[in-house]
């Protein structure tokens, strides 16, 4: 296969309709070799502006949980916010988004969780006890589970993955058995529904997941703002056309917003902005 180049009309056109953002569309993987011979302007096009391939028809959105590993966090530690639990005592935390989380010992801001994650990989520490016991955690609102997350005998952690209750009350239920003992929670992944949207030209949510906040768009434009509940800067949007002869683009994701064009090539070789479905999924 010859290498891939975006014809200069194509690149000049939307470069113009999109004042300058930086592009990043999907294409087979065998067609992304920028042509060496290419003048610079025409290679960082290449090379960051990939075509879509028109036609491919999207599924629609799956709620499927995906893990997302994050750096190790922390959002409880009773040495610094309420004290060590006593025997027979529960408490009620927060894990995901940002509010609560510094009041019970944890990161200011939160640990960039997403309220609706169902789940997160940590590490529960029990923290100078003053006697053998063991602690509990499940879900907020829901019955204690018989099963144990960490015993412990003097300071010692485990890795345990907690079940959370999504939404934007307290996540998660620790009841301590023994001690008393100060207690750390440091998350290191979660789990959450993946970032995935189909959105009809009318840029109506056909399909998705709870995790998609907002779609922004002006008729007639072909231009998109799909908005998520979490930061995709660092994430990778795919986009696929729902519609034969249609090609889509990707605007840099700025917070968690990814911007979306649709268009198609004219007579002239030109691109043409025009609505049209779409099915966008991001991974992080």
């Amino acid at each position: 296969m010859s290498p891939f180049r975006l014809p200069a009309a194509v690149t000049a056109l939307v470069t113009a309709a999109l004042a300058g953002t930086a592009l990043a569309l999907a294409v087979p993987a065998a067609a992304t070799t920028p042509d060496p011979a290419a003048t610079p302007d025409a290679r960082s096009a290449a090379a960051a502006p990939l075509l879509a391939e028109p036609g491919v028809l999207a599924a629609p959105a799956r709620s499927d949980q995906v893990y997302v590993p994050i750096t190790p966090c922390r959002v409880v530690d009773t040495r610094s916010a309420f004290g060590p639990l006593g025997s027979q005592v529960s408490r009620n935390y927060y894990v995901s988004g940002s509010f609560g989380i510094v009041s019970q010992g944890g990161r200011q801001g939160g640990c960039g969780i997403p309220e609706n994650a169902t789940a997160v990989a940590a590490t529960m520490t029990a923290v100078d006890p003053a006697a053998v016991g063991f602690a509990r955690a499940w879900p907020a609102g829901s019955p204690e589970p018989a099963a144990t997350q960490l015993q412990y005998r003097e300071t010692n952690g485990t890795g345990v993955v907690l079940t959370l209750r999504p939404g934007s009350a307290a996540h998660l239920t620790v009841r301590n058995y023994g001690g008393p003992t100060d207690l750390v929670l440091d998350v290191a992944g979660y789990w959450a529904p993946q970032m995935q949207a189909s959105v009809s030209a009318a840029g109506v949510l056909s399909h998705g997941t709870s995790r998609v906040v907002s779609i922004q768009h002006t008729a007639s434009s072909g231009a998109y703002k799909v908005t998520f509940d979490a930061p995709v800067t660092s994430c990778s949007p795919q986009v696929e056309t729902r519609s034969l002869g249609q090609f889509a683009s990707l605007g840099n994701p700025s917070g968690g917003t990814v911007t979306v064009y649709l268009w198609t090539l004219g007579s002239d070789g030109a691109p043409d902005l025009n609505d049209a479905p779409f099915h966008l999924t991001v991974t992080c």
